[in-house]
């Protein structure tokens, strides 16, 4: 798909990913808490524009396009490691991410970095070179979106009595190779 190019991610279905599928570390965090504390000082955490280094590097980069080729797509070579959530969810090409008096590093995209849902949801990945891999939004249970508490409760109760399929959702043999973190 040209649609993250040059990165050479993609999604499953060639399309974006909705921000809400992707933004769900506290849910992970409820039964998780120990690889969501490992996670959260890590530096796959800490990849995107919460990272200074990173955000102040990746808008020079931007705007050096921009100057260039008149766009920040030739960035998105680096979105594709760097800053998935924000390049999946199509936000990537928007102004505020070059816009240096943004406060980047607090907005949820931005500090997203490579997180819970990213990794679980890496389908494929290949030899071919940066953010290689394939991405596929993982099925959850029946009210794993819901905004009612009770549905969310429900939601728990359904992963600890049938966690057979949140185990077959989010861990795949793939995890376990080399190949995988080598995607990026």
């Amino acid at each position: 798909s040209d649609l993250f190019a040059p990165s050479l991610l993609q999604t499953i279905d060639q399309g974006l990913v909705d921000p809400s599928h992707l933004l769900v570390n506290e849910e992970c965090r409820t039964c998780h808490p120990d690889a969501h504390s490992t996670w959260a000082s890590s530096v796959h955490h800490f990849s995107s524009f919460n990272n200074p280094v990173y955000a102040f590097s990746v808008r020079n980069t931007r705007n050096a396009m921009v100057e260039r080729t008149g766009s920040v797509r030739p960035a998105r070579f680096c979105a594709g490691c760097h800053d998935p959530v924000v390049l999946m969810s199509g936000t990537f090409d928007e102004p505020r991410w070059s816009d240096p008096n943004y406060d980047a590093a607090n907005d949820p995209l931005g500090s997203a970095g490579i997180n819970c849902v990213v990794c679980h949801g890496i389908v494929d990945v290949s030899t071919l070179g940066n953010s290689s891999f394939t991405f596929a939004d993982p099925p959850r249970y029946p009210f794993a979106r819901s905004q009612n508490a009770f549905l969310k409760w429900v939601n728990r109760q359904l992963v600890k009595a049938k966690p057979a399929f949140h185990k077959r959702t989010f861990l795949k043999p793939l995890h376990k190779t080399s190949e995988f973190c080598g995607a990026c």
